[in-house]
């Protein structure tokens, strides 16, 4: 763009916007009066627009575009994300690409962007007084008008990635959206993305802006968040026999506990939203079913009830039928109040009304997301995997002095590895622990004993004699803080156990090849 037309910003000061970063700057101190402007007049049609200004001299260089008029341009961008030009359009800007950052982008009349709009760092702002249209907006740590931009007031973004609103930057979201070439694969990430700039390729990006290619795929794929649409297992919200039989059924509890156990009633119980729930079972044994529920003072117990046949059908050989009951009472502390059958025609139980249908539904819905996740955690951490790992060279050899402190320690980002061999000094079960540092020093409120993150994956034998995979965290940091197993209702532990198990599986054999090349 050496061929742009070259002034000075006070020459062109009078049509700059008046609430513009570079009129507001200069009206205070004037600093950029002989600063270079290239000023284009009426409307123009441009295929490109380098706002990093290389090819010109040094005192040439434009601190600012300013367009005149209309702009209709294929692609704008820069590399340098401290001291870009600015641009400001007083009129229209119509693009297919803006890959931008360290500057203003102005604009006083709409803005239409066909394909990716790209705002990176903080130095980096867009105004639009008039309409914005853009298919694909990415803000990376970079500043727009956020409260209009979710209002939709006179915005239609149709794919709209912004780092404040997110909590976990799936690159899936960009597969979706983006050329293959323009994103970094999983494995050459060293550590946990924490902006969606990570993916990406910008060499790549810049470089096909500057050929004319595609950026964006022509037809993006649908994006489904791994675990948006998890399956209900029951046949149906209703409160029936049926679905509470398959509570008994599931794969949350264990199959096979042998008959001379001591106990074999399993349990799965959790706090949601200050609402209680435990489901009781015998696996093998129908009408072992048990459900309570807890409201604040408030509780709800479902139950099978064996009904005893009269004289003639006892008489006939018939067995005790089950019914199911419904019981309620209100808890008074420091007492043990009488269980009533519970009658929704009652007006002392209507205040038990929502701890029956609406918490039964909650109850399936929930289960249902037990299942998924702890399925899938059955499905990725298998027993093999685990086995295969703690038997690698590198492994075995460098980094399974697990309770030595001053044992080599392998980190990957802020992820910490660590191996227990089955004949570990202390005697217990193999294990694999990935600590993931969550605070850090410096952080308010910093505590060593609660940096860290813990996923065990310990090797156990169970109460049916299966040996599995079972997952395991720990509340702080330190050999006195006991472990324990995490129950199913952790959902939010067993997605990242299965996310961070995959991305030790992903490196630690490249790394082992390494090692044992080097041996």
């Amino acid at each position: 763009m050496s061929d742009l037309p070259i002034k000075k910003l006070k020459d062109i000061r009078h049509l700059l916007p008046a609430d513009c970063w570079f009129a507001q700057c200069n009206e205070a101190t004037g600093e950029f009066n002989e600063d270079k402007v290239a000023h284009l007049v009426g409307n123009r049609e441009l295929e490109t627009l380098d706002l990093d200004f290389f090819e010109r001299e040094d005192e040439d260089v434009p601190v600012l575009v300013l367009v005149e008029g209309n702009l209709q341009i294929r692609n704008i961008h820069n590399r340098e994300t401290d001291g870009a030009a600015g641009l400001i359009v007083l009129g229209d800007l119509a693009a297919e690409n803006i890959v931008v950052g360290g500057q203003e982008i102005y604009v006083t009349g709409n803005l239409n962007v066909s394909g990716l709009y790209w705002g990176d760092y903080n130095h980096g702002s867009l105004v639009v007084q008039g309409t914005i249209g853009i298919n694909v907006f990415l803000s990376t740590d970079y500043d727009f008008d956020h409260r209009r931009f979710q209002e939709g007031d006179r915005v239609n973004v149709t794919h709209f990635l912004w780092d404040d609103r997110e909590d976990e930057f799936d690159r899936d979201r960009l597969v979706a959206l983006f050329e293959p070439n323009c994103l970094l694969d999983e494995g050459e990430l060293v550590d946990d993305p924490y902006s969606f700039k990570d993916w990406l390729n910008p060499t790549e990006i810049l470089e096909r802006l500057d050929s004319g290619e595609q950026v964006l795929l022509k037809n993006p794929r649908e994006y489904n968040k791994e675990g948006k649409d998890i399956p209900f297992v029951f046949e149906s919200p209703e409160f029936n026999d049926r679905n509470l039989q398959r509570l008994r059924k599931s794969p949350l509890f264990l199959d096979h506990i042998p008959s001379d156990a001591e106990d074999r009633t399993q349990v799965v119980e959790y706090w949601r939203n200050h609402n209680f729930k435990r489901v009781l079972v015998t696996k093998d044994r129908p009408g072992s079913e048990v459900v309570y529920f807890q409201k604040g003072d408030q509780a709800l117990v479902i139950a099978y009830e064996e009904q005893k046949p009269g004289f003639l059908r006892r008489f006939a050989g018939n067995s005790p039928a089950l019914q199911i009951t419904i019981q309620c009472r209100t808890i008074i502390r420091g007492q043990k109040p009488q269980w009533y059958d519970y009658n929704p025609e009652l007006p002392e139980h209507q205040k038990f009304k929502s701890l029956t249908q609406p918490m039964w539904e909650d109850l399936l819905n929930e289960w249902s997301e037990m299942e998924y996740w702890c399925l899938k955690f059955r499905e990725t951490v298998t027993l093999e995997k685990a086995e295969d790992i703690l038997a690698l060279p590198l492994v075995r050899e460098k980094y399974s002095d697990y309770y030595n402190e001053d044992a080599d320690q392998l980190w990957f980002g802020n992820a910490n590895w660590q191996f227990r061999q089955a004949d570990n000094s202390w005697g217990r079960c193999p294990r694999i622990s990935i600590l993931r540092q969550i605070h850090f020093e410096g952080d308010e409120g910093y505590d060593e004993k609660t940096a860290f993150e813990f996923f065990h994956y310990d090797l156990k034998t169970l109460e049916n004699g299966v040996t599995a995979v079972i997952l395991c965290t720990q509340g702080a940091n330190g050999y006195d803080s006991e472990p324990y197993r995490v129950p199913p209702a952790e959902t939010e532990k067993y997605r990242k156990a299965i996310r961070y198990f995959q991305q030790l599986e992903e490196r630690i054999f490249r790394l082992n090849d390494t090692y044992t090349i080097q041996q």
